[in-house]
């Protein structure tokens, strides 16, 4: 029976997941925000509320995640400029 419950919470995390990518989808689709900041701030928010959390996950990952992260989102904001200077119609 724990292997069960074990195979569910995965189940579940992946779901949730999954949520907030759509749910990310949709908030980006109406701000201008790129999708990996809004997963930053839930990160920090998450960190702040769930103290916890500091035990699964080194600072190291954690500075590794981070990095990642802004890289994507520099490469999102530049290619959108890009874009946006190629287009002159576009609208920002």
């Amino acid at each position: 029976m724990g292997e069960l419950l074990e195979f569910g919470k995965v189940v579940l995390l992946v779901a949730a997941g999954f949520s907030l990518a759509l749910a990310s989808s949709e908030l980006t689709a109406r701000f201008p925000l790129p999708r990996p900041a809004l997963f930053l701030f839930a990160a920090a928010l998450a960190s702040d509320l769930f103290p916890s959390l500091a035990e699964h996950v080194s600072i190291r990952e954690v500075e590794r995640i981070g990095v990642v992260a802004l890289i994507v989102i520099s490469t999102l904001r530049g290619t959108r400029c890009v874009a946006i200077r190629d287009n002159p119609t576009a609208v920002a």
